[in-house]
């Protein structure tokens, strides 16, 4: 839930530190429906919990993107209308596709350190390192470590 009283002490205590940390723009907790709605641009989670999270949201996708393909072959109506869409639902299929991001880069480390998905294809690895890669010629770390501290801060 979003209030900040909810969850593990561990997840509470973490709340009242970020919450209390000017350095850090916090919007505080989100519903679970709130993550695809762009409502923040980071999620920060448990690793337990991130998990679950990742893998309803690839299963809900994929049930989806079959569903979709299910209906567009009822009727030739139906398949006209595929035809016609083929294009931009690639776009939306590309955009739901793990293999297409790689993996998550974890904030906090001294160097990049990307995790990828278990089941990883040879695109999905490529994408992984292309975004360590990034992650090590960004200043996207050194920069977190100077703006928290170099022991992390409070946070």
């Amino acid at each position: 839930g979003e209030e900040p009283t909810k969850g593990t002490p561990d997840v509470i205590e973490a709340h009242r530190l970020i919450a209390a940390d000017p350095r850090v723009r916090f919007y505080g907790n989100i519903e679970g429906r709130d993550i695809m709605n762009r409502t923040v641009d980071v999620v920060v989670t448990d690793g337990f919990t991130g998990n679950v999270c990742l893998k309803t949201v690839e299963g809900t996708a994929k049930a989806i993107l079959r569903a979709l393909r299910e209906t567009i072959g009822l009727s030739p109506l139906t398949k006209l209308g595929g035809l016609l869409l083929a294009r931009d639902l690639r776009v939306v299929r590309d955009a739901l596709d793990p293999e297409e991001f790689g993996g998550a880069l974890l904030v906090g480390m001294r160097a990049p350190v990307v995790i990828a998905h278990g089941n990883s294809r040879a695109r999905g690895i490529e994408q992984a390192v292309r975004m360590g890669r990034r992650g090590a010629v960004s200043d996207l770390l050194p920069s977190i470590g100077r703006e928290l501290g170099a022991d992390g801060g409070s946070v």
